[in-house]
């Protein structure tokens, strides 16, 4: 159990208690805590390498174009990135 739960529970019972003694002006019990629904992101990390050596290199976009199209029908928001920003290398 989270220390921020516990501490929640602990305020609930002494709320109670107090009430229970009679007090009028009780503070009301803490709301409970509830969970955002984060958006659902993917970062598809790509190549920034042009050259591996003397020989010519790139993405090779089914690598990318794939997984892309998986997430956007599955209503994810991708961002696609490079290793060095900029343009990602194309092999041809």
């Amino acid at each position: 159990m989270s220390c921020e739960r516990k501490s929640l529970e602990k305020l609930a019972t002494l709320h109670a208690r107090h009430a229970l003694k009679g007090h009028r002006h009780a503070t009301p019990p803490p709301r409970r805590v509830t969970k955002t629904k984060m958006a659902k992101k993917v970062l598809l990390v790509s190549t920034s390498a042009g050259q591996m050596g003397e020989h010519p290199t790139g993405l090779w976009i089914s690598e990318l174009a794939e997984p892309y199209t998986v997430f956007t029908k599955a209503g994810f928001d991708v961002t696609i990135a490079s290793i060095a920003g900029g343009a990602v290398p194309v092999c041809a």
